[in-house]
């Protein structure tokens, strides 16, 4: 369920039946009658009473009320933090304190990247988001426009391009699809106007047109 959906019923009744009922301005206060009620067979509500379990009923009461109360959790590409690996600390700021946030750890003496790399743009959304395994890009790598658009979607291996490359117009519409193998294009390679009614096809073999 969409978290905009989730916001605006948990801030409505709570009857579970999908229905949106009376606004309830004192959400908090609901939620702390709602729990202390949640030990009965039911909880009480201005409509009645639920036939949910007392174990459910809490749990979804906890779940929305963190929606609402935390509003960047509904919100992607905005400065939430995020994990490092075992090993690796976060170093850097999201917005608005700073512009980049990334994992560090220490090999033989030196800092190197390990772990989720992302770079914020204006507004705070993101606009670069990979990984670093030993200070090498690893996996999935996916950059935006500021319009929040998708830019592309790269992968690597041991800090080498290899595999599928997509790329966007500012649009949205796909501009270019091909493969990499070891930082070289190789293969059909498609690209298509901003219209995305046209297109035509380059082959590579070792980085260079061939045909």
């Amino acid at each position: 369920m969409h978290c905009a959906w989730l916001r605006l019923r948990a801030m409505h009744d709570l009857d579970g039946r999908g229905t949106l009922r009376r606004p309830r301005p004192r959400f908090l206060a609901s939620i702390r009658v709602a729990t202390l009620a949640a030990g009965q067979r039911g909880y009480a509500s201005s409509h009645g009473k639920t036939k949910m379990p007392p174990r459910l009923v809490t749990l979804r009461i906890a779940a929305l009320a963190a929606l609402v109360m935390n509003p960047l959790a509904c919100q992607p590409g905005r400065a939430l933090l995020p994990s490092c690996p075992p090993g690796a600390i976060l170093m850097g700021s999201p917005p608005p304190k700073g512009e980049e946030v990334w994992c560090q750890k220490i090999v033989a003496g030196k800092a190197v990247k390990h772990g989720v790399f992302i770079a914020y743009g204006t507004g705070g959304l993101k606009m670069i988001e990979g990984a670093y395994h030993d200070g090498m890009q690893e996996g999935e790598w996916t950059t935006w426009y500021e319009n929040g658009e998708r830019s592309a979607v790269d992968y690597y291996a041991n800090g080498l391009q290899n595999g599928l490359h997509t790329s966007w117009y500012a649009n949205g519409v796909k501009a270019i699809e091909g493969e990499y193998r070891n930082g070289k294009r190789e293969g059909v390679w498609t690209l298509w106007d901003p219209s995305g009614l046209t297109s035509h096809r380059q082959i590579y073999k070792d980085d260079q047109v061939v045909r």
